[in-house]
């Protein structure tokens, strides 16, 4: 399978991996953050089928800890249906104590692109800070991803 490297560029932290060529990245960037969403070709359609997001975000409130963060991101995402948190867990990454957290949420399908009913969904969320960035690896995909 051929590759291509993707790698942030100042101010954001460096970050650097390999992907599948034939993934579809895409930029985007808000007032306070900035990340790149690739997109397997099974997820062309932007259907949850499989993306990976990386994220820069800068914080509001310098020196928030990480587990504030966490917490911040399990309470927001306890709202969807369904909600369920399948593992949680203390890491390091890049000399950065971070967490990593897996956990599961239904959502309506899309009418147009994939019928009716609703689609339980995956995610895992790798959190870590550099300086006052807070940073986030997000893979989601549909269950029978």
């Amino acid at each position: 399978m051929n590759t291509t490297l993707f790698e942030t560029k100042p101010p954001c932290p460096p970050v650097r991996f390999e992907y599948p060529e034939f993934w579809k990245i895409v930029p985007s960037s808000g007032q306070v953050y900035k990340d790149v969403k690739l997109i397997g070709p099974r997820n062309a359609d932007d259907t949850f089928s499989a993306a990976l997001v990386v994220r820069f975000t800068q914080l509001v409130i310098p020196g928030m800890g990480l587990e504030r963060v966490v917490e911040d991101t399990v309470a927001r995402k306890s709202k969807l249906p369904g909600f369920m948190i399948t593992s949680r867990s203390g890491l390091e990454l890049a000399q950065h104590e971070g967490e990593s957290i897996e956990f599961s949420y239904s959502i309506l399908k899309s009418l147009e692109k994939l019928g009716h009913g609703q689609m339980k969904i995956c995610e895992k969320r790798i959190l870590f800070f550099d300086g006052n960035t807070q940073c986030e690896i997000i893979y989601s995909a549909t269950e029978d991803d």
